[in-house]
């Protein structure tokens, strides 16, 4: 079973536990009903996954309620299903990024493959073979990203101003932060709950690695 074909029995189903209608579920989605019937009787191949997004957020629900194609993988790549729109990027289940005070990175977490749309990905400006997946913990970004976000990571990437990272430094740990870089090279380390202080780290600091930037945020997913 194609990951298209597991998504519609998956949203099926939701739909007969919960007694929801089509035209319901096609409100939620911000689509037409005849788009969500289409599919899933498999006349339409995919729906986008910003409707699942919608669904699995107004819901409550987990992605993977729908999406239950995760796979373990051994490594850090994208596997790029020959004939569909489907990658598969590297989603670090175990390991989180604090929007709060910082976590350590566990490098022996599980991974798994997340199933994400090559459309959704150019859409973002994102190679696959560049992309990771990770959760978001605490809620020093809200109401930007909150507790169980899941979170789009670009590798290939270059601090522009009010951006958003994934960050490690010595002390905090791994943490999901904006950033906003000054013509010296200083860095602010801003939280979006402004519960939180703004850190600057100075140019030096940057040379010597005191902080390091993982990557840059480029799309968020939905709650799991």
């Amino acid at each position: 079973m194609g990951i298209n074909d597991n998504i519609a029995q998956n949203l099926n189903n939701f739909m007969k536990e919960k007694n929801i209608s089509a035209n319901t579920i096609a409100k939620v989605g911000c689509v037409n009903t005849s788009t969500i019937t289409r599919f899933i009787l498999r006349e339409i191949k995919s729906l986008n996954i910003e409707t699942i997004q919608k669904i699995a957020a107004y819901y409550n629900e987990p992605m993977d309620r729908f999406i239950q194609e995760l796979k373990k993988t051994s490594c850090n790549s994208a596997e790029i299903i020959t004939g569909s729109d489907i990658a598969y990027i590297s989603f670090y289940r175990d390991i989180g990024v604090s929007a709060g005070h910082g976590l350590e990175w566990d490098s022996d977490g599980q991974i798994l493959s997340f199933p994400i749309p090559l459309s959704f990905l150019h859409s973002k400006g994102i190679a696959p073979e560049n992309a990771l997946i990770v959760k978001v913990n605490g809620d020093s970004m809200a109401p930007t990203l909150n507790d169980n976000d899941l979170v789009v990571i670009d590798k290939n990437f270059s601090i522009s101003l009010n951006g958003v990272y994934v960050i490690k430094d010595n002390i905090n740990g791994l943490r999901v932060k904006r950033l906003d870089k000054d013509k010296d090279g200083n860095l602010k380390v801003i939280s979006d709950n402004k519960n939180y202080e703004t850190q600057i780290y100075s140019a030096a600091e940057m040379q010597d690695e005191t902080i390091t930037i993982l990557g840059k945020v480029t799309a968020k997913i939905a709650g799991v």
